[in-house]
This record gives structure tokens, C-alpha cells and sequence, in this order.
């Protein structure tokens, strides 16, 4: 988990520094990152810290994919519909 935190604590706007939540959830909260919440009174500002792994995984699903077959080639303004040519 150490190697989620950032360098410096996220800040809320309004009361300054956040503090770290407690560890703890289930496998899959724990994969997403570390949360930081704000103990102001009432304030529910809290940001994700998202953990490498997710990045990664965010990362790899984002990068376009290969299409199966390759492009087929453009008609040229020469050709017709049923595939015939222009005089």
C-alpha cells in the first residue's frame, strides 16, 4: 500500500490537508488505491489515490484496439457502385 501515497497529502479546498482512511475493505477497494478524507466537521470531500495496478489496467483497456482484419481500400472516384469504371 506504501507505494500508492503520494508525495504530498491531498488537500480540501476549504480545510486544507486530508487524512489518510484507515486500511482496511475488501480486496477489490484495496486493488483501486488509498483514500483520503477531510475530518473537517460535515465536509465529505475525500479523493481516490489510484494504485498502480489500476493505472495499468485503466492504461491497457484505453489502448485502441487491432482490428481483426485490415482496412479494406478506399473505391476511387473512378469507380462506380457495382464495382465497374467510369469512361
Amino acid at each position: 500500500m506504501a507505494e500508492h501515497l503520494p508525495a504530498t497529502r491531498p488537500a480540501c479546498t476549504h480545510h486544507g490537508p486530508m487524512h489518510l482512511r484507515p486500511p482496511g475493505g475488501s480486496r477489490e477497494q484495496q486493488y483501486c488505491g488509498v483514500w483520503y478524507d477531510c475530518r473537517a466537521d460535515r465536509c465529505l470531500s475525500s479523493v481516490l489515490i489510484a494504485s498502480p495496478a489500476l493505472l495499468a489496467d485503466l492504461a491497457q483497456q484505453a489502448a485502441p484496439a487491432r482490428p481483426a482484419h485490415p482496412p479494406r481500400e478506399q473505391s476511387s472516384p473512378s469507380t462506380t457502385t457495382l464495382g465497374g469504371t467510369r469512361p
